[in-house]
């Protein structure tokens, strides 16, 4: 049976950027239920590993804080609400004479 203080992942013997100028450095990391757990050096991380637990050995990669890039060019995003696709095999004609929607009255 799996301990409730055991991480669900442990990533020992990476480079990890913590980001944090007080402790900018780390070896591993732990994540339990898509969460970081802890951060710190292998030793401190190990008495988390449980028998459920999956263990991941970095070698030496260097792990970074996760960068979610959501942008959009403006011009381009702006156009798209612009265009609209009025054709044939999108717009139907009810009569089915394409033609004589187009013409004047």
């Amino acid at each position: 049976m799996a301990n409730s203080m055991h991480a669900d992942l442990v990533i020992l013997g990476g480079n990890v950027i913590t980001v944090n100028p007080v402790k900018p450095r780390a070896q591993a990391i732990a994540v339990k239920f898509g969460r970081i757990l802890a951060v710190g050096q292998d030793d401190e991380l190990r008495p988390l590993i449980g028998t459920d637990t999956r263990v991941v050995d970095a070698r030496g990669k260097t792990a970074i804080p996760g960068l979610n890039d959501a942008h959009c060019h403006v011009l381009s995003a702006g156009r798209s609400h612009f265009l609209i696709n009025c054709g044939p095999t999108v717009i139907k004609s009810d009569s089915g004479d394409k033609e004589s929607h187009c013409r004047e009255g």
